[in-house]
């Protein structure tokens, strides 16, 4: 008795049970195939020829090879920039320090977690670039929850903003702290997957 292994999920069993339809549609020998020696007719003849046999097995294997591509290239495309890379922040009253900017490729909130943190925390924005007038342009959300303000370490959180719904395709992470020489350090990527907390004024 054989036993149908499943293929890695791609569109899971639904994609079985069409392949399996449609090689029963197309193949009026599938009995046949499921058993193994094949039966034979009442000349003496196989139900299926080999040569048929080899091509209508490669047929299913070719239909399953191309959804699994599909599945795969489908999953590639909801990929977004949620990669991290280091940050490194030395405050000062001149304003505030920022990190090189990265592709924004959707309109996730922009993750961030810090390492080290200076006393009461800080506040943190994302600029996206306007590459027309060759400028940063401040794009946090002020609105939703107030000032976007970290204060805790080991502790992930979203920031709110607008870069990809204001047309803009690079992001960069800044922060400040008024009258601090300090610094703070953690890591940060344009995007986000999963669910964490959004920073507010009082996080």
């Amino acid at each position: 008795m054989y036993r149908i292994i499943p293929f890695q999920q791609f569109d899971t069993q639904n994609s079985l049970i069409r392949a399996k339809s449609i090689f029963k549609s197309e193949c009026k020998w599938y009995d046949a195939i499921t058993r193994w020696p094949p039966k034979r007719n009442k000349n003496g003849d196989t139900e299926m020829g080999i040569k048929k046999f080899a091509a209508t097995l490669a047929a299913v294997v070719m239909a399953f090879s191309c959804m699994a591509v599909s599945a795969s290239a489908a999953e590639t495309a909801t990929c977004n920039n949620h990669d991290d890379t280091a940050f490194s922040f030395a405050f000062s009253d001149w304003g505030r320090s920022n990190t090189t900017g990265r592709s924004k490729t959707d309109t996730s909130g922009t993750y961030i977690i810090a390492n080290t943190i200076c006393n009461g925390g800080f506040d943190v924005y994302v600029d996206g670039y306007d590459s027309n007038a060759g400028e940063w342009v401040d794009c946090t959300d002020k609105t939703t929850r107030g000032q976007p303000h970290l204060k805790t370490t080991n502790n992930p959180g979203l920031i709110s903003q607008w870069v990809y719904e204001d047309g803009y395709r690079t992001a960069r992470l800044g922060g400040y702290k008024w009258g601090s020489n300090r610094s703070a350090t953690g890591l940060w990527s344009p995007d986000s997957a999963g669910s964490y907390r959004y920073l507010g004024s009082t996080t």
